[in-house]
Parts: C-alpha cells; structure tokens; sequence
C-alpha cells in the first residue's frame, strides 16, 4: 500500500504512530517521498554532530584523568563545579531570550486551538499549553500571555523539553536562535559531563 501510494500519489501512506508512547501520539502522519531528502541531510548532521559528540567526550575523559586522577578532594570538587556553571547558564542565558507573546495555544486535552477574540490568524505565535513565563507574562505559568522560549526548554526536564521540541500543530512556539542556543549549551554540556561523575545519563 505505502509502495502503490508512493508511485501514485508521491506519498509514503498514513502511519500510526501511537504506539510511540514517550510522546503519546495519537494521531497519524501523511509523510511525503520528498521528505526523504530533508531527513537524509538530518541525518548526515545528527551523525557529523554524534562523532563531534564523541571527539569531545574523549577529550574531556583525557583531561578528566590528567587533572582529577585518582585525587579525592578534586573528584568531590568536579560535579560541584559543573553544576555550578550549568546552573547559572541555565539561569542567566533565558533573560537574554526576551518574551514571546503566546496569543492561540493549543489544548492538551481537545488538541484544539484557542486564540484571543480578534487575534489574527497570520499574527500568531501558535505554542502549546504549558509553557514558562520566567520573568515574562504574569507569573502564574498556565494563563501568562507571554513566555520565556530558552527558559521553557531548560527550566525543564529533558523528557519534558523534548515533549516541547516534539509537540505538533507548534512550529512557531521556539526561534531559530532559541534552539541553536539551547541545542549548544545541552551538545556541549552533555559532553562534558557524561563520565563525570554526575549521574546524569544523556537523556
């Protein structure tokens, strides 16, 4: 069926994807064959950016071993120091972000869309329910009209940032300057950690 719809139509077929549970998608995805090209190129980015992952990893471990060694007081020393320097990027680097102003968001329970009276459509910002306002918006997080895009991806779980990066109907919800930024500070941070000694895994 997907190979008649694909000489017929330029389509792959409809696929289900609810069985992908992590993401609770429920609903099916029209793929097209010309998708094929984007994501090939994804994927030669995602493996060059998987062996640069790994050439800094090691490095890190070469100078984890040389500096820290077999020293208790710098091995306490370490995760400490990470920390630190994470949090305070995770911290500091939002307020440079700005606010978004989220006019329509689309509710979790109905998956509908829900903009202020005489909003217009080619105006919006189309973001999901759950969003961080950090110091944008009125504070209460669920009714705030305006959000923070780097605070919403790090103040979060890794789980939940990917839920945000993964939601649909939202392609305006994030800047290119908001993923690039985050997409550094989490790469490089990652890399940097894994093998340290913060139980951090690399999700």
């Amino acid at each position: 069926k997907s190979a008649e719809m694909s000489l017929d139509e330029g389509h792959f077929g409809l696929f289900d994807t609810a069985w992908n549970m992590p993401y609770e998608a429920q609903q099916l995805v029209s793929t097209h064959a010309v998708a094929v090209v984007p994501a090939a190129l994804l994927g030669v980015v995602c493996g060059a950016l998987g062996a640069l992952f790994t050439f800094i990893n090691v490095k890190a471990a070469r100078l984890r071993k040389a500096f820290v060694g077999n020293n208790n007081m710098r091995k306490m020393a370490e995760p400490c120091i990470m920390m630190f320097i994470i949090a305070t990027l995770t911290v500091l680097v939002p307020l440079g972000s700005g606010c978004t102003a989220s006019w329509c968001i689309v509710t979790e329970e109905s998956h509908t869309l829900e903009c202020p009276a005489g909003t217009s459509p080619h105006l919006t910002a189309i973001v999901e329910e759950n969003l961080v306002p950090y110091v944008c918006g009125n504070g209460d997080g669920s009714n705030s009209t305006e959000y923070n895009e780097l605070a919403t991806l790090m103040h979060v779980t890794g789980e939940d940032a990917i839920r945000h990066l993964f939601s649909r109907g939202t392609h305006r919800e994030f800047s290119y300057g908001s993923l690039v930024t985050f997409l550094v500070i989490y790469f490089i941070s990652s890399a940097l950690v894994a093998g340290s000694a913060i139980s951090s895994g690399l999700f």
